[in-house]
Formats: C-alpha cells, sequence, structure tokens
C-alpha cells in the first residue's frame, strides 16, 4: 500500500530515534514508576502505531501479528494471577515492549529500502560503540556508563565477569557483555547479504560485526556467528540447488536423530559443553535447565511470574536460557504464542516470489534469525535487547504484505529506472501516443509533427 510522500522520510526520522534511545542505559521514575528514554520513546509512539496497524495502513494484520499480540495479552494474564491487578503497570510496560517493539520493525520496515537503511543505521550505531567497547576492554572503564550516570539511575555494573583472553568483557550500553556480542552478531550475515554485489564492501562491513561480536568476549554471540557461517557456506556452495534448505533440513534432523540413537546424544548438553568460552559454566547451565523445566512442569499455564525460582541454594537467580525462561516466568501458552510466530513467518518469508535482490536480504535475514534462535537458548535477553529482538521479528513482514498479487516483486534497480523514465517524460508520467505515420512518411518525422519523442528518440535519450 502506498504511502504519502512526506511519510516516508517522518518514518525513517522515528526509526532512527528510536533506534538511538535503546542505546541510551539509565532509568528515571515517573508516579513511582521507572522508565527509560526508549519507553518513553515507545509508549509516545504506541498508540499511532496500533492505529495504523488496526487500519491497515501496513497490510492487514495476519496470523504473526495476532499471534504477537496474544503473547503479550498472556503476559498480562500470567503477572495479574500471580501478583494481583496491583502489577499492571509493569504488566502493561512489557506488552508495550514486545508488541510495539513488534510494530516498529513492521510498521516502518516496508520495503527493500528501508531494510537496507535499517542496517545503515544499525552499522552507524555499533561504530559509535566500538570505540568505548574498546576503552572497555583494555581500562576497565565504561566511559558510556560514566556519562549517563550524571543524568539518569544506573543498575550496578556487572562485576563478576573476570577477565577473559587477558581482557575485560565489555557491556557499553548494555545489562551484560553477552547482550553486546548478540546485538552485534544480529548485522553479520546481513550485511553480507545485502552488499553481496558489492564485494569489498560486503567484506569490509562483515569483517566490522565480526570483530563487533568478538569484542564481547561470550560464547553465546559467537555461537550466533558460527552457525551464521555455517549457513553462509551453505548456501553459496549449493547456490546451484534450488532445494538446497530443504536439503539441509532433512540432513539436520536425521543427523540430531541418529545420534539421539546411537549416543543418547544431547544437543543442549552438547552446545553447553563444547560451544563456550569457558567450560567450567556447564554444569550450572544445565542446572538452570533442569530447574526451570521442573518449574514449568508445575506452573504450565502462567507460569511463575515474577516470582523466585527454585534452585540450589549456591546458583544465582539469573538465568541463561531465553526459551526455559520466557516458559518458566510466562507460562507455555505464552511460549507457544512466540514459536509459532516466529515459525509462521519463517514460512511465509520463505514461500514468497520476490526479486533477486529482495531474495538476497531475505537469505540474509533468514539466516540471522536461525542463529538468534538457537543462541537464545544459552543465553538471556531482556529490556533493550528484547525489543532489538522483537523489532527483528517486525521487520520481516515486508517480505510477505506487500501487495498480496502474488506475483515476483520489482527489483529496487528496475523501478528506480521506471521511475527516471517516468520522470523524462513529464510530470504526468506519460504522453499521448504518437500518430501513426501516413504511408510513406517517416516514423521519427511524425513522431516529431506530433510533438512526441520518436521510439527510437525514446530509447536514446533513456
Amino acid at each position: 500500500m502506498a504511502e504519502a510522500p512526506e511519510a516516508v522520510p517522518r518514518s525513517r526520522l522515528i526509526l532512527f530515534v528510536f533506534m538511538s534511545a535503546l542505546l541510551v542505559p539509565g532509568y528515571f521514575y515517573v508516579a513511582g514508576s521507572s522508565l527509560t528514554v526508549y519507553r518513553l520513546v515507545l509508549l509516545a509512539l504506541f498508540p499511532l502505531l496500533a492505529w495504523r496497524w488496526i487500519t491497515g495502513a501496513a497490510g492487514k494484520p495476519n496470523t504473526v501479528d495476532i499471534l504477537i499480540l496474544c503473547g503479550g495479552i498472556w503476559i498480562i494474564l500470567g503477572l495479574i494471577a500471580n501478583h494481583g491487578f496491583g502489577v499492571l503497570p509493569f504488566a502493561g510496560i512489557l506488552f508495550v515492549e514486545g508488541f510495539g517493539g513488534y510494530l516498529i520493525g513492521r510498521m516502518l520496515v516496508r520495503n527493500a529500502s528501508d531494510f537496507k537503511r535499517y542496517f545503515t543505521f544499525y552499522t552507524i550505531l555499533f561504530a559509535i560503540l566500538l570505540p568505548f567497547a574498546l576503552v572497555e576492554m583494555v581500562t576497565g572503564k565504561n566511559l558510556l556508563r560514566m556519562f549517563f550516570d550524571v543524568f539518569l539511575s544506573l543498575p550496578p555494573r556487572q562485576v563478576n565477569l573476570g577477565l577473559r583472553l587477558g581482557f575485560v568483557r565489555p557491556q557499553t550500553v548494555f545489562h551484560h557483555p553477552i547482550l553486546y556480542g548478540l546485538m552485534g552478531s544480529m548485522g553479520f550475515a546481513n550485511v553480507l547479504y545485502i552488499y553481496r554485489k558489492q564485494f569489498m564492501k560486503s567484506l569490509r562491513l562483515g569483517a566490522f560485526f565480526l570483530f563487533v561480536t568478538f569484542t564481547a568476549l561470550s560464547s553465546g554471540p559467537m555461537l550466533s556467528i558460527l552457525c551464521q557461517c555455517g549457513l553462509i557456506f551453505w548456501d553459496r556452495t549449493l547456490r546451484f540447488l534450488r532445494g538446497r534448505w530443504a536439503l539441509l533440513a532433512i540432513c539436520a534432523f536425521m543427523g540430531l536423530g541418529l545420534l539421539r540413537l546411537a549416543e543418547e546424544f544431547n544437543i543442549v548438553d552438547f552446545v553447553i559443553n563444547n560451544l563456550t568460552y569457558d567450560p567450567t559454566t556447564a554444569p550450572g547451565r544445565l542446572i538452570n535447565f533442569e530447574y526451570g523445566m521442573a518449574e514449568i512442569q508445575r506452573h504450565p499455564f502462567f507460569g511463575i511470574g515474577q516470582n523466585d525460582w527454585v534452585r540450589p541454594w549456591w546458583r544465582k537467580p539469573s538465568f541463561d536460557n531465553f526459551w526455559v525462561g520466557y516458559a518458566m516466568r510466562y507460562g507455555i501458552p505464552t511460549f507457544l504464542f512466540l514459536v509459532l510466530a516466529i515459525l509462521v513467518s519463517f514460512a511465509k518469508i520463505s514461500s514468497k516470489d520476490l526479486s533477486e535482490t529482495e531474495s538476497d536480504y531475505r537469505t540474509g535475514y533468514l539466516i540471522t534469525l536461525i542463529g538468534v534462535v538457537i543462541t537464545l537458548g544459552t543465553v538471556n535477553i531482556w529490556e533493550a535487547a528484547n525489543v532489538f529482538v522483537s523489532i527483528y521479528i517486525g521487520m520481516g513482514a515486508w517480505f510477505y504484505t506487500r501487495g498480496g498479487s502474488g506475483r515476483p516483486a520489482v527489483d529496487p534497480a528496475v523501478r528506480e529506472r521506471r521511475m527516471a523514465q517516468a520522470r523524462a517524460f513529464g510530470p504526468e508520467g506519460n504522453r499521448p501516443l504518437a500518430p501513426r505515420p501516413e504511408k510513406g512518411q517517416a516514423a521519427g518525422t511524425a513522431g516529431a509533427a506530433a510533438g512526441t519523442p520518436s521510439l527510437r528518440t525514446r530509447r536514446n535519450g533513456l
């Protein structure tokens, strides 16, 4: 659906402002409630985004939208069931962060140009963060937190992380180094595919996000990069094979099935024990997994809310598995709504006919989504990082919500050329066809007499 010309720049500005707000750490208090800068911006935008979504400004509400909405509503119900109606302000904030973050991506990223521009903004923001991350690695001083601490209330910095490879693990503006690294990893495959036809630029930007992810010195984000590299290798090696992704899925399921039968293979054990910087953390992660699953069995529908979870006395309350923690806190229905939303979105995006350029964008998007989904089995996300992931899920909707004709989309380069052709024929976009030449009269002469360029003239001029 077409947008008014002036709405497009405004959407770009809103997107950049909100992404920037996500990188402002700290809280301030209004009427006893803690707010962040990004929450304030999102609360202001939410009514407009919701209205545009309801009225179909970016396509009619679809199955993925409804599933995300239902998940947000169930979170509210679960918190009320566990803590009463006094928790409504907090529950409302969580709803706005989840569904509102999704709507940011859903409503403000509507085509290939918006998608590319999002990652241009993403690159700029992480280019600003990287020097501060390097200073923090070497000196242990978080200059950004020191600056924002003058204006806002900041939670205590993570102090129990220890050194890795002789460096301090930087967290920059996020709550934990692992969140900084995970957000960096989300740019890797996307920029490689967005600039696939510009090899050197693709290589430079891919290396940039790889380095950003490495500086976090966290195994979870590097696992995401590893997954993305494997999928990229598969895609480029077998690009001549149309069914390469179906073949990969079959091979993966068969491989896991055989390992399970042959050696009682457990993928959670394998990832935790073999794909982490510090293998000594594996027992603790497995304890979290086992005790978290036990809590889910005891509280399947509404979860435990913000109550403390049962665990060994020596374990801290932090939980490093998003999927298990999500189901444990808010119930199995909330978990299922989110998983189904991702699966349905994945299926819709995969089945859409797209231009070559948009197909590249889709490949980078889905590879990154797979990497993030796998990595969330070893890390937890909250607040700004959670909103970034919600935006990412929402921004995938443009692949399947434009138009609805089912025909392949027009390549952006072709669209630009057609617009240039339309401008060349004047503001109306076309002119009357020249009358047929009389017998014996040259076509070019007849066209000139009618005031319309001949076919040869038009071709040469364009």
